[in-house]
This record gives structure tokens, C-alpha cells and sequence, in this order.
């Protein structure tokens, strides 16, 4: 269960194997121009509560799917349930913007780290706002600022912290080098792929489709298929399939330690 939990923590906070794509024709011709995929960029949909049920596949150090029940608080909290059906509950996890809880049920431990602590753990330099971005597919403001190149690569337009020649080689595999990458398609308004590559560690995210549910005034855009892959000192990747969803809170997000549980 240890191995399993490691395997989904570097899978969730990131973020199907390596993705392929078409030969890029460099041609920004149907795409979003630069300032439109910018202001696609920052806007964030006001989702304040986000209670949601996936169906969970990992592949890699160890193969397991499992029914996750995932709830969020924006920009407070963040709490997970992990089961392999019949109501049966192996894990729970709560993560805040400074710290992280696990309480492994199987065999009778628990975690609580620090969000540096965390990264150190997983050697992944990650924090709450990465996942937070991941499930709802918001990219991280923190990146925008570096974020100077826009430019088509296969299906896709990226925004990118490196220029095509650049990207275009560390896919490839011919040049090891740090990025992070945005990717719009032709036919949505929301992000399409997301792209990180910082020390040891690289992962690609893929949004392959989404639900819309209209909420007040505004219409939200749900990813409902999520394909995370990601290469270090573990490889794997990971499948989220969004069984259902609400966005009415507040929702519980309880997590208690029993006394007679050891630390990890």
C-alpha cells in the first residue's frame, strides 16, 4: 500500500506512457491567437466547491485501479478518498497549502508533512496549488510571468517558458533541459494538455474531454478524462475518469488519526 500511495501522491500533484503527436506544421492558422489564449490563460472559473467521484487507473511500479472521491475547498483544502469498491476504504488524504495528511488503512499508518517536506519525500517540487490547477484545468498564475513564446507544436498551440526549437528537442529527448508548457486545441476554450519538466522530474497532463454545467450566470467546464504521465525515479501514469460531480459546498472533509496507527 506504501508503494501505491507514492505512485498517487507524484501522480496527483503533478500530474497512457509518453504522449505521441503529429508532425507540427507550425501554422497558428485556427488556433486561438496569442491574446485570446492568454486570456484563457487567467481566467479562473470561480469554482469554490468541488465535490467529485473518478474512477482511478495507475500503470507503472505497481498496476491498480481504484474509485477515488475527491473534494475541494479553492485555495484552502483539498481531501481524497481512496477504495476498491464495495465501500471499503484503504486511504485518506487531506492536503492543505502547508501541510499533508495521510492515513493509510491497511497497514495502520500515517504521514503528516510539510508541503516541503512532501517535495523532498516524492523528489517532486510541487505544492497545493498544482493540484488544485490539475483536477479543475487551471494553469498556475505563478507561471504566467514566464510564459514568452506561443507557438504551434502538432495539434496543438503552446504557450511556453521555451521557444518551439526548444520544446521541440526536449520532446524529442534530444536535450535535457526545465519548462513549462500550456496547450490549447483549435476547438476549445480551455486548456488542452499541460507540460513540466524541473529537475529529475517530467510530467505531461492531457485533458481529453470536458462536461459543461451552467452555475448561476457562467458556464463551467469540467474535465471529465484526465491522462497523466510522469518520468523520474518512478515511472507511471495515471487515469482519472470523472464519475459524477457537484459544486455546491461546503462538503466534510474529515481526517482523523487513530492512536494505535505508526508514523510512515
Amino acid at each position: 500500500m506504501n508503494k501505491y500511495l507514492a505512485v498517487l501522491m507524484v501522480g496527483l500533484l503533478a500530474s497512457c506512457g509518453v504522449f505521441k503527436k503529429d508532425q507540427p506544421d507550425y501554422s497558428l492558422e485556427g488556433f486561438p491567437s496569442e491574446e485570446e489564449a492568454r486570456a484563457i490563460y487567467v481566467n479562473e472559473q470561480g469554482i469554490d466547491w468541488f465535490d467529485a467521484k473518478y474512477q482511478t487507473k495507475i500503470e507503472g511500479p505497481m498496476n491498480i485501479s481504484l474509485k477515488m472521491s475527491l473534494r475541494m475547498k479553492r485555495d484552502s483544502a483539498i481531501w481524497i478518498s481512496l477504495s476498491p469498491g464495495m465501500g471499503f476504504e484503504v486511504a485518506r488524504i487531506l492536503i492543505r497549502p502547508d501541510s499533508v495528511w495521510v492515513v493509510d488503512k491497511i497497514n495502520k499508518k500515517y504521514m503528516v508533512d510539510s508541503q516541503e517536506q512532501l517535495a523532498e519525500r516524492f523528489q517532486l517540487p510541487v505544492d497545493f496549488q498544482t493540484l488544485q490547477s490539475l483536477f479543475l484545468a487551471e494553469p498556475e498564475q505563478k507561471h504566467l510571468s514566464d510564459l514568452d513564446h506561443y507557438f504551434p507544436f502538432g495539434d496543438e498551440a503552446l504557450l511556453s517558458t521555451v521557444d518551439l526549437e526548444g520544446f521541440a528537442s526536449w520532446y524529442a529527448g534530444t536535450e535535457d533541459k526545465d519548462l513549462v508548457a500550456y496547450g490549447f486545441k483549435k476547438e476549445l476554450s480551455k486548456l488542452s494538455s499541460r507540460y513540466w519538466k524541473q529537475e529529475e522530474m517530467e510530467v505531461k497532463v492531457q485533458y481529453r474531454s470536458y462536461l459543461f454545467e451552467q452555475k448561476a450566470d457562467k458556464m463551467m467546464e469540467i474535465p471529465s478524462l484526465v491522462l497523466a504521465s510522469f518520468e523520474g525515479k518512478q515511472n507511471a501514469s495515471v487515469k482519472f475518469e470523472l464519475l459524477s460531480h457537484k459544486l455546491d459546498g461546503p462538503v466534510p472533509m474529515t481526517l482523523k488519526i487513530p492512536r494505535s496507527y505508526e508514523p510512515m
